[in-house]
């Protein structure tokens, strides 16, 4: 996030952690999927203005607001708000090449921008499902793993990356 954006939601921390684009974006993407076989389908969804969008699809809320941040976040690019040297980001290198200036504009940035973020979701979802299928369809990869971590935990600090992300270590007492 912070590297294609030069922010970052902190959708891990404590008080967002729930927050799940998933539905959101699979129901982007059942819209998605149908403007490739009809291209002037995708102008008319475009025209629809955002509020009778998320009344027909609830789940398109946070895709439209999320949307709304990333524009937000590219105009300031473009308009030199967020210089490179602070938080160099890829849109600052597409604001900054030689595309043409229509190619550079804050409609058609956003949208890449939701794309890379929706690439971002679903590649780490699928991974990380994945993953964790493995381990729990092989029980000696799980036991292994278990015993690893429990006694990786027995020497962790406050910084570690098994920490809590509040300063204190997780510790054997804090698993099941």
């Amino acid at each position: 996030m912070a590297y294609s954006f030069g922010s970052n939601y902190n959708y891990l921390g404590p008080s967002a952690f729930n927050v799940s684009f998933d539905d959101a974006f699979a129901a982007l993407d059942r819209n998605g999927s149908l403007t490739l076989y009809f291209p002037w389908l995708y102008a008319i969804l475009y025209k629809i203005p955002d509020r009778v969008a998320v009344f027909i699809n609830p789940s398109l809320a946070q895709i439209y607001r999320l949307h709304q941040d990333l524009r937000q976040i590219i105009t300031s690019i473009i308009e030199g708000g967020v210089k490179a040297t602070e938080k160099p980001t890829i849109f600052h290198e597409i604001v900054n090449s030689k595309l043409p200036e229509d190619r550079k504009s804050p409609e058609r940035l956003s949208d890449e921008a939701l794309g890379f973020f929706g690439a971002a979701i679903s590649t780490t979802a699928w991974a990380l499902s994945t993953t964790v299928f493995h381990i729990l369809d092989n029980p000696e990869v799980h036991t292994t793993l278990h015993e690893e971590l429990l006694s990786e935990l027995d020497h962790t600090g406050p910084n570690s990356c098994l920490g809590d992300g509040h300063g204190r270590a997780l510790r054997r007492k804090d698993l099941p």
